[in-house]
């Protein structure tokens, strides 16, 4: 039986390498082009922050309207939906006066989502609000040189941490997910109970006995000797 392999052309060493070739500059152009994208967005977001309230403000009521149309579709909104509704559909980056303007924007849209349906802000949401992860909160803005995006940043997960543990006292959310949630994403540290140090030592009840009724007798000899005075 003849091996089908046979019949298939043999492709010599030379044009492999022109496969290889071809094949790595089409990934080279592709790469090149999805930078370009990237790039052209930031650019187009970076002219548009000189109006960022109006610009998040817009982008408030697009989402608004997203939602509104889910919850009549779904009768009720999942986590996931929102997060997806709520993300930014590009890579962002922002001053400090910006992140506060975001955060701002960021209440408001809590605060219209809860008008309908449950909703507890996290730090993850924020992020992918604002439009970058977490570990760039945590690196670029957190532990940031400028001190005025510390103090936002820190501002910031104050608001999510306080909202999280509001949820689980009020019982809105389960108490195992709060804990979660407070020491695992926002690294909050559990208060310690404070250590007592305590001394023990070996006492003789015997000369406990004896030092009392030695301080007796002291006290009954300088009674007697206050009354011959007298």
């Amino acid at each position: 039986m003849p091996n089908p392999n046979n019949n298939q052309k043999k492709i010599s060493e030379d044009e492999r390498e022109k496969i290889s070739e071809g094949t790595r500059k089409k990934r080279e152009k592709l790469a090149e082009t999805k930078e370009a994208i990237e790039q052209a967005e930031i650019e187009i977001f970076e002219r548009e922050k000189a109006n960022l309230p109006s610009l998040l403000e817009s982008r408030l009521q697009v989402i608004e309207t997203a939602l509104v149309k889910e919850l009549e579709d779904y009768q009720g909104l999942k986590s996931a939906l929102i997060h997806e509704v709520i993300a930014s559909s590009h890579k962002n980056t922002y001053k400090a006066k910006e992140l506060e303007i975001v955060i701002e924007a960021y209440k408001k849209m809590i605060t219209m989502i809860n008008k309908n349906q449950l909703y507890v802000p996290t730090l993850a949401s924020f992020c992918s609000f604002a439009g970058f992860s977490t570990i760039t909160f945590e690196h670029s803005y957190l532990q940031s040189p400028d001190e005025d995006k510390r103090n936002t940043a820190q501002m910031i997960k104050d608001y999510v941490s306080d909202m999280t543990l509001d949820a689980g006292k009020m019982r809105r959310t389960d108490a195992s997910v709060t804990i979660h949630e407070s020491k695992a994403i926002l690294k909050n540290v559990e208060a310690q109970a404070p250590q007592i140090i305590q001394y023990t030592q070996n006492v003789d009840p015997n000369a406990i006995l004896e030092k009392v009724n030695q301080i007796r007798q002291g006290v009954i000899d300088a009674e007697y000797k206050e009354k011959e005075k007298k």
